[in-house]
């Protein structure tokens, strides 16, 4: 014997879809919101990246306390600062072996 959907099955499935629905679009714009950001997040890979090639060419040439040029903070991602005593400066200058680094 076959057994029929009952009308409360029915409507379950009715709502279980409209529910997905609605979570398919925020997760949509969500996706969309983070792919509008990618050329932002590029530039700021090629300006570290340059940066990075700067210091390396600066400590080829027996440099041990650089002066960089400076980026703006991203987020809540701290940055080099003109402070030759602040952490990041100082965890800077270890990564890559030289006395001190500042940007200005």
């Amino acid at each position: 014997m076959e057994s029929k959907s009952t009308f409360s099955d029915k409507r379950l499935y009715k709502i279980t879809g409209f529910i997905l629905i609605i979570v398919s679009f925020y997760l949509v714009n969500g996706s969309l919101q983070i792919l509008s950001l990618i050329p932002d997040y590029k530039k700021r890979a090629e300006a570290w990246d340059i940066r990075a090639d700067e210091i390396q060419i600066m400590k080829s040439k027996i440099q041990k306390d650089l002066v960089i040029t400076p980026l703006d903070s991203y987020g809540r991602i701290r940055e080099i600062s003109d402070d030759p005593t602040n952490w990041v400066n100082r965890c800077a200058a270890v990564y890559y072996g030289v006395d001190s680094i500042v940007a200005k």
